[in-house]
């Protein structure tokens, strides 16, 4: 190849510059950005346009698409690589979505560090620049020159050397677990042109198709997998497809461990069970987003919140990680069907991960459906009978079947069926009006046994399971005309069932088993419980008998574990609450105190689908199940349950929700009658933690005097330092910062003296809560020297338990210290630290703690609009967290940074908000700079001074009251510079007060 002259070089450069776009992507771990910013500024000087994050992550957007966006704009990526580097989470995302891109790689080592396996999988044939021998300044010019140097020759690339891709199908396809439909779609051109163009657009990670219950959801993403099919999956390198219908679902108790334990292992994890819930999550996403890959789930819906405050939220951690990661990179596509839409996507909607609303079917596409179903009539009256059933696609199909069968297919005769029609059609009215005319005109019979059967089971029936359903003797009322059937005849019933459309298509993956709509079972499964009760128990004792002997004895995976979680379900149907507990969950499932399940597997989520089972009607509102005779609970046994429930309940959905309060509360007086103090404090941490996050702090205050209560009666130090911890967290937003301080001296006393070890089942360490609230009491106090070394060893001590979320909470509480001393570098840097920490983790309270403290940062170092907009979205998450505790004061924070955007009015709205929020949740920590800054804001407006003056001796007031020598301090200064501005005659139309 001939060489360039500089001057051919020269030009050849400002073509590209041209001709491409120029930006590098500075990829680092934040612990390494002072170096990235170097090299930066380095590059920048020569001419290179560069991104770096955070500096040019736009306004609004959250990091994770920021990143993505930034990618995207960039032709090359410098790694700079060190051993944080290799410990970063972001950085791995962002090497592996540059390598899918295209983009070139140069991976820029500032330490004699080797890559770990995760980045050496990309980087093993990349050519490398050392930079670890010092200094630094030495080894840019080597890299400005290989980069501008990439950007020609990317430029001069001769394009006809690219080939086109070969057309080979997957490696590996497995769609047997998705619904059997049918196989023609109707008036849905335009959804599956959506799916087309999605799976055609690297951009887009992820779709949800929403649709309630019966609207064909699952019908459309069967045909355009047949469409896909035939062209040998266009590429794709593997196809999973996964039904949480068809692998059961129980209501708010539905889990995505089989899921999750299936998936990893069909992509080749070596061992699934490793690991806590959102690292299964994200080592998933990891299998799947770094290959193109096409996955289908199909009905998300029993694994979300239902409607109210959480609507739409994922429940299981897993879920909510592998989502996650796959919204921020992915290299294939995810589609998604549910009947609600994904919450925790929301901010992806319009970008990686869009939503599509499927609509009822049109009337010409219902009449459509009617004529290839066999119905006769005008087209007219098609339409008319379509728009009746609101273009429902269960009920027109099920309608068209019955009038098949009762009618001869006459359109006419729909009239019975339509005139009782409900408008709602969210949950399947019209679809269960049309199973009433079916269940009228079959009659009592052997179809409405067999249908009545499946209702039993919430996934597919398998062969076996109802033979056992099937043996001498008959079930009364329900078995007796199936009882000694020929081959033939059983054929029989179910073709005619098949032709209803009551019954799918046989599924050839599995001959033998048998299925229906999710709505079809679920309206026989409702008959035969509540009209056939003892038919109900029957089947339930029969099926529990059935599982319990299908697993191994001791099963190791969750695979093998599955036929225990239903002998547990259908025991507890059947009325054998003792023996589902005594004889399966406790010695089989958790073996004893081992909790294997729980801690080996980490499948919680299906420990708390077999544990609905023992509440009324599945609820955690409800009481447990008592159970009669031989089968009558015990109070240990009740006590067992509520604990584990509520222990479980807590790991997966958190302390905001009310779930494991209820089960907590109806411990407290089992634990009182049993005598059992230390499951009395389980209980009691459990209540106060609800109360302290999301209800009034006086209701906190007095739980966490009882746990003290208790630890005095008990003379228990374990106990002792928990209750240490509830009460300087609660005294602390109390405003009560010198009796907080108290109890935090106590709890680190106690720690320090070695009697206590820390608890794992702990959710987290409460020695390092205890040093974290020392410090900030410290800084109240005025002790400044003193409260940098104990937040100091808060750190240290967190990262020496190698506990995620006392870690957490140091740094959380860490930006909180240095918010305090108006050091906004500093708390961008702890915030970032938080952000990754808890994207890790699948933190989102503090996930959402790290967005409003980097917002603020940003805002105090001048960049208000990126500032504000980061605020909101970690105010929004923060709220959806279900946490009201803190809201007050991340408000005041919005406030000072509306201000500093001239926006003062908005500023004092917001300090009105918090302010009333404060009053409501008897939060009075942020009383004192609430005031302050009013009269700070009051004054730039000129406003009238008795209310200014009002304010700063307001402010003065209550610092005094609380005794922070400090926040007392700053108020004091403020009021001063008022006074004297106003006594220099400087004030104009206002006056310009310090924020601090």
């Amino acid at each position: 190849m001939c060489k360039l002259s500089a001057n051919k070089w020269t030009k050849v450069l400002d073509n590209a510059e041209e001709a491409l776009p120029s930006m590098v992507f500075i990829s680092h771990s934040s612990k390494d950005r002072e170096t990235a910013d170097a090299i930066c500024a380095h590059l920048e000087s020569a001419g290179i346009q560069c991104w770096i994050a955070p500096r040019d992550i736009e306004p609004g957007a959250t990091w994770t698409i920021g990143i993505m966006q930034g990618l995207d704009a960039c032709r090359a990526l410098i790694l700079v690589f060190s051993e944080h580097a290799n410990n970063s989470d972001h950085v791995q995302r962002e090497v592996a979505k540059a390598f899918s891109s295209g983009l070139a790689v140069i991976p820029f080592r500032i330490e004699d560090v080797l890559p770990d396996q995760s980045l050496s999988y990309f980087l093993d044939t990349v050519q490398w620049l050392d930079a670890s021998a010092p200094p630094l300044q030495k080894h840019l010019g080597t890299l400005s020159e290989r980069v501008k140097k990439l950007l020609v020759d990317e430029t001069t690339r001769n394009e006809a050397t690219h080939k086109p891709p070969k057309t080979l199908g997957p490696a590996k396809i497995s769609v047997a677990r998705l619904p059997i439909t049918g196989s023609d779609v109707f008036g849905r051109e335009e959804d599956l042109a959506f799916l087309d163009d999605a799976w055609a657009n690297q951009h887009i990670n992820v779709v949800t198709i929403v649709a309630w219950a019966g609207v064909g959801k699952s019908t459309l993403v069967n045909g355009w997998l047949g469409r896909m099919a035939a062209g040998h999956y266009r590429s794709a390198e593997f196809v999973f497809g996964w039904s949480f219908y068809r692998q059961g679902t129980r209501g708010e108790a539905s889990s995505a461990d089989e899921f999750v334990e299936a998936a990893l292992a069909w992509f080749g994890d070596p061992d699934p069970r490793i690991g806590t819930a959102w690292e299964k999550g994200e080592r998933l996403a990891k299998f799947i987003a770094h290959r193109r890959t096409l996955l289908v789930l199909d009905g998300l819906e029993p694994l979300q919140n239902p409607p109210g405050p959480q609507e739409g939220r994922l429940r299981d951690p897993s879920l909510q990680a592998f989502l996650r990661e796959l919204a921020a990179f992915n290299s294939g596509l995810c589609v998604i069907t549910t009947r609600l839409p994904i919450a925790d996507l929301a901010d992806h909607e319009h970008s990686s991960a869009p939503r599509r609303d499927l609509e009822q079917l049109s009337s010409d596409a219902g009449a459509k459906l009617l004529r290839a179903l066999g119905v006769k009539g005008h087209e007219a009256e098609l339409r008319s009978a379509s728009d009746e059933f609101r273009g429902h696609c269960l009920a027109l199909t099920l309608l068209g079947s019955y009038l098949t069968d009762a009618y001869n297919g006459d359109i006419r005769c729909r009239k019975e069926v339509s005139e009782h029609l409900s408008h709602d059609v969210r949950q399947g009215v019209h679809a269960r009006k049309v199973m009433e005319s079916y269940q009228a005109w079959l009659g009592e019979g052997p179809e409405l046994s067999v249908l009545r059967m499946l209702g039993l089971f919430d996934r597919p029936a398998d062969e076996k399971a109802l033979k056992v359903l099937l043996k001498p003797p008959a079930i009364p009322g329900l078995t007796e005309s199936l009882m000694d059937l020929s081959p033939s005849e059983w054929q029989m019933i179910l073709a005619r069932l098949r032709r209803a459309r009551l019954l799918t298509g046989e599924d050839p993956h599995n001959p033998g088993h048998l299925d229906a709509h999710p709505l079809v079972r679920e309206y026989f499964g409702e008959q035969l419980r509540d009209q056939q009760a003892d038919a109900w128990k029957e089947c339930n004792r029969r099926l529990h008998h059935y599982y319990r002997t299908l697993a191994p004895q001791l099963p190791n995976s969750l695979r093998e574990m599955e036929p225990l979680f239903l002998a547990v379900i259908c025991g507890c149907n059947a009325g054998l609450f003792r023996e589902a507990l005594h004889e399966v969950y406790i010695p089989r499932i958790q073996r004893g105190n081992v909790y294997f399940v729980a801690n080996v597997l980490g499948a919680r989520g299906a420990l708390l689908t077999a544990l609905a089972h023992f509440f009324e009607d599945g609820r955690w509102s409800s009481p447990v199940k008592m159970g009669v005779g031989a089968q009558r609970l015990t109070a240990e046994d009740q006590l067992f349950i509520l604990m584990q429930a509520g222990l479980y309940l807590s790991s997966t959905r958190g302390f905001s929700t009310p779930e494991p309060r209820n089960c907590y509360e109806r411990a407290e007086p089992l634990c009182h009658s049993l005598n059992r103090p230390v499951l009395l404090y389980s209980a009691l941490m459990g209540q106060w933690r609800f109360s302290y996050i999301a209800d009034k702090l006086s209701a906190a205050l007095g739980v966490a005097h009882r746990v003290h209560s208790l630890a005095m009666e008990q003379n228990n130090s374990a106990v002792m330092i928990g209750a240490c911890q509830a009460l300087v967290s609660t005294l602390y937003y109390l405003g009560e910062f010198e009796t907080a301080r108290q109890y935090a001296m106590r709890g680190v006393q106690i720690w320090r003296s070695g009697g206590v070890q820390y608890n794992a089942e702990d959710l987290d360490a409460p020695a390092v809560v205890c040093l974290c609230y020392e410090a900030l009491c410290q800084w109240h106090m005025g002790e400044i020297a003193s409260c940098h070394p104990t937040m100091d060893e808060a750190i240290s001590l967190a990262k020496e338990l190698n506990e995620a979320n006392s870690l957490a909470a140091a740094l959380h509480f860490a930006a909180f210290l240095a918010r305090y001393e108006r050091n906004p570098a500093e708390v961008e840097r702890l915030a970032s630290d938080l952000i990754e920490l808890s994207t890790h983790q699948n933190f989102a309270y503090w996930l959402a703690c790290g967005a409003v403290s980097r917002g603020w940062a940003r805002s105090a170092s001048g960049d208000t609009a990126q500032g504000i907009a980061w605020m909101d979205d970690g105010i929004r998450d923060y709220r959806a967290t279900g946490s009201i505790l803190g809201v007050a004061c991340w408000f005041v924070l919005q406030a000072e940074a509306l201000h500093l955007a001239n926006r003062t009015p908005e500023a004092l709205g917001a300090l009105r908000e918090a302010e009333a929020l404060a009053e409501r949740t008897e939060e009075r920590e942020c009383f004192a700079e609430l005031h302050r800054l009013r009269g700070v804001f009051l004054a730039s407006i000129g406003a009238d001074e008795t209310q200014i003056e009002a304010s700063f001796r307001a402010a003065i007031k209550i610092a005094t009251e609380q005794k922070s020598t400090s926040l007392a301090k700053r108020a004091e200064a403020s009021y001063a510079e008022y006074c004297r501005q106003k006594a220099s005659g400087l004030g104009g139309h206002g006056f310009r007060l310090p924020l601090c």
